[in-house]
C-alpha cells in the first residue's frame, strides 16, 4: 500500500455512505472483502489535471 494512500478503515454494513480521498502518483489497488450474503456498491470519481 502506498504511504500516501490514507488510512485503512473497517466499515460496518449498515447502509452508511463512506468516503475516502486517495491521492496517488501511480496505479492504485483497491482491495474489498465482502461477507457472505453481503451486498454493496463501490464507486469512484477520478479528477485528472
Amino acid at each position: 500500500m502506498p504511504t500516501n494512500a490514507g488510512t485503512k478503515a473497517t466499515v460496518p454494513c449498515d447502509g452508511s455512505v463512506v468516503q475516502q480521498r486517495i491521492t496517488a502518483d501511480k496505479l492504485v489497488h483497491i482491495d474489498v472483502d465482502g461477507s457472505k450474503g453481503a451486498t454493496g456498491v463501490v464507486a469512484w470519481q477520478i479528477d485528472a489535471p
